[in-house]
């Protein structure tokens, strides 16, 4: 098991955060749409998921049902495969979730942090 944080190393993923609530209203309103004429999407693993993505803060572009009906995401997860073939940053998988404002994006970290802490105190030495 990887250790929560690691240095950059080669074939590290580029892992970005946009904070933008008209961006992650306006990826959350096209799921919640979708799911309310997509009944078998609505029940699905995607829409658990989806779910469980913005509970815990955030909405991932490639966690958006597929279809046309979300060129905003699919023009999202094209960007981020460029970058992520892009010399310059050492052609590593890109990505990036959405959050909606700072405060959800430091209480996310927080958890991260919490979790180093404890497993920090939990080995010998």
């Amino acid at each position: 098991n990887r250790p929560r944080f690691s240095r950059l190393e080669p074939g590290s993923d580029l892992d970005l955060v946009v904070v933008s609530a008209r961006l992650f209203d306006r990826l959350w309103d096209a799921v919640f749409d979708y799911s309310r004429t997509n009944l078998a999407f609505s029940k699905s693993r995607e829409a658990t998921r989806f779910r469980h993505m913005l509970f815990r803060g955030w909405v991932d572009p490639r966690g958006m049902p597929p279809g046309r009906r979300f060129d905003l995401s699919n023009d999202w997860l094209r960007f981020f495969d460029l970058l992520g073939r892009d010399r310059r940053f050492g052609n590593r998988r890109a990505s990036a979730r959405v959050y909606r404002d700072w405060l959800r994006l430091a209480a996310y970290q927080q958890i991260a942090v919490d979790q180093c802490k404890r497993a920090m105190r939990s080995q010998p030495g």
